[in-house]
């Protein structure tokens, strides 16, 4: 049996490219929901939190995300990286 950890996102303003470098220097990383019965939804995410979760878990796996109170289930379907570092710069569930 697995157990699932819960990862904690917030919601965020899109495009501002900026902003993005703001987050991403504060150790948050750039996201986004969408899929099935879900409105498309810009988030921050932890960027260690998730990067221990992919590293222990996989990239197929299915995440719990709760974002400001509300519960989703989500797969990795893009992972962006800047081409000079390989660091990875946003997320798609």
């Amino acid at each position: 049996m697995i157990v699932s950890t819960v990862l904690q996102a917030t919601k965020r303003k899109t495009g501002v490219r900026s902003e993005l470098t703001q987050l991403r220097k504060g150790g948050k990383l750039p996201a986004v929901i969408y899929g099935y019965n879900i409105e498309n939804t810009p988030i921050a995410i932890d960027y260690k939190e998730i990067a221990k979760e992919v590293q222990k878990r996989g990239r197929a796996s299915v995440f719990d995300i709760d974002i400001e109170g509300k519960r989703v289930k989500a797969l990795i379907t893009e992972v962006q990286r800047c081409a000079l570092k390989g660091h990875v710069k946003h997320v798609d569930f």
